[in-house]
């Protein structure tokens, strides 16, 4: 990491392993769910507001063949892209379901 470079972490909650993160069991409920999605939140506000753009990932990542750690800023914004992407495949299954459509 370049010297002057805050790294910052964030503290996985998941239980298990990264393929179980998703999984929900007929024991899980709506509220349950729902009160993990709030604190899981209030987590990303939290980090959101202490963390300086340009802090680096603690965690290196993959990207075009070489092994770097991402700022906050790219993090933040690859999250954004990511929302739109899914939100639109929400809107395309919603228009799907009662045929309408937007303009």
């Amino acid at each position: 990491m370049p010297s002057g470079w805050t790294p910052f972490g964030v503290d996985f909650s998941w239980p298990g392993t990264a393929e179980q993160e998703w999984l929900i069991t007929p024991d899980d409920t709506t509220a349950g769910i729902l009160a993990f999605f709030h604190g899981e939140r209030e987590n990303c506000a939290r980090l959101a507001a202490a963390t300086p753009l340009a802090a680096l990932a603690a965690r290196a990542t993959r990207r075009s063949g070489v092994e770097e750690h991402p700022t906050f800023a790219w993090v933040l914004f690859h999250l954004a892209q990511s929302f739109a992407r899914h939100a639109g495949h929400v809107d395309v299954g919603r228009e799907l379901f009662d045929g309408f459509t937007g303009k």
